[in-house]
């Protein structure tokens, strides 16, 4: 899971949807895990466009045994 978009995953309230996003991906077989710096917050992924969010996404489609990437919250940047 990627956050191109937002850092706001790592608040409270959006970490509880994250995990809750997890639990769903478990449960139809699938292992899921967060990329580099989805968990780095707001002002980290919004200062750091092109080495955080480009990174991540660069990462994930190099790793050959990752099958699916999903952005953990949309927005205009995604």
């Amino acid at each position: 899971m990627v956050s191109l978009s937002n850092g706001i995953v790592e608040r409270l309230f959006a970490f509880h949807q994250l995990n809750l996003g997890k639990q769903r991906l478990k449960s139809f077989g699938l292992k899921s895990s967060t990329i580099l710096n989805s968990l780095k917050g707001v002002d980290y992924l919004k200062n750091h466009p092109n080495e955080a969010r480009f990174l991540d996404l660069k990462v994930t489609f190099a790793d050959d045994s990752i099958a699916g990437i999903f952005c953990v919250i949309g927005g205009s940047d995604t």
